[in-house]
């Protein structure tokens, strides 16, 4: 099991537009679930998915982008982490 800490939540960046970069995303807040494409994540693009279990995150899925990679943030994800990534996330 991975942990969050809560520092990193600190860190959540506002999302206004339909297109997301780098950062720390609360679902339904700062991101909207749906699905999403990154047409030039570059070579060290790395996407994770958290869950809340009621007392810690726990990770749910990760993994590191390649050309178009297309991922799903779903309504019961609480946070989306994206790191390292040269292009933005466009909802589709």
């Amino acid at each position: 099991m991975i942990r969050l800490e809560p520092s990193i939540i600190a860190h959540v960046t506002s999302g206004s537009t339909a297109t997301y970069g780098n950062g720390t995303y609360l679902v339904g807040i700062d991101i909207p679930a749906g699905t999403y494409v990154n047409n030039n994540p570059g070579p060290n693009c790395d996407y994770s998915f958290w869950g809340w279990t009621g007392t810690h995150y726990v990770l749910n899925d990760s993994g590191m982008a390649s050309d178009g990679q297309v991922v799903r943030i779903l309504s019961s994800d609480e946070i989306f982490l994206s790191v390292g990534c040269s292009g933005v996330w466009i909802k589709q």
